[in-house]
């Protein structure tokens, strides 16, 4: 029989998946207007903003994640 019990962390659910992107949309919105990026990088910005929530960061903390990718992929 198998004994171990471990579990892989639980993946996020949906509904907590789209409350981390209108968080991050909202956060590009109104601090990155009008800075150009390529399209292909915006999931990019929505990884590193999900990683900092999934983490357990604040707002704040998701919007320096936000801001920094911006700020590595502007052109």
């Amino acid at each position: 029989m198998f004994t171990d019990t471990r579990t892989i962390g639980k993946k996020p659910s949906k509904r907590t998946l789209n409350q981390i992107d209108r968080k991050v949309d909202a956060i590009y919105r109104r601090h990155c207007s009008g800075i150009q990026i390529s399209i292909m990088d915006i999931g990019g910005i929505f990884d590193a903003g999900r990683a900092v929530a999934l983490a357990g960061g604040d707002d704040a903390a998701i919007a320096a994640a936000v801001l920094a990718k911006v700020a590595e992929v502007r052109k």
